[in-house]
């Protein structure tokens, strides 16, 4: 099985969260990552599980540009925060 490797030129935004409470057994990570698909459209790849482990979650979003991606990021930023993950 080969592995499709994406030019850096065609990644861009990349936004890891964490968050960690070993008392409460927790260990949960967020990630935003912009890039362009083979058709050359910008898509918003979100995931999130836990550390360690396979995305349990992954969400495609198509996004317009990558100004789009960033104002989406920063709400996820302020939604992340309110939750306790820290970047």
């Amino acid at each position: 099985m080969s592995i499709l490797q994406i030019p850096l030129s065609l990644t861009g935004l990349v936004r890891d969260w964490q968050k960690i409470q070993p008392d409460a057994n927790v260990y949960h990570y967020y990630r935003l990552l912009l890039q362009q698909n083979l058709s050359v459209e910008w898509e918003l790849i979100r995931s999130c599980g836990r550390i360690g482990q396979r995305p349990t979650r992954m969400v495609i979003q198509a996004v317009i540009s990558p100004d789009i991606a960033e104002m989406v990021a920063a709400d996820v930023d302020r939604l992340r925060c309110r939750r306790g993950m820290c970047r």
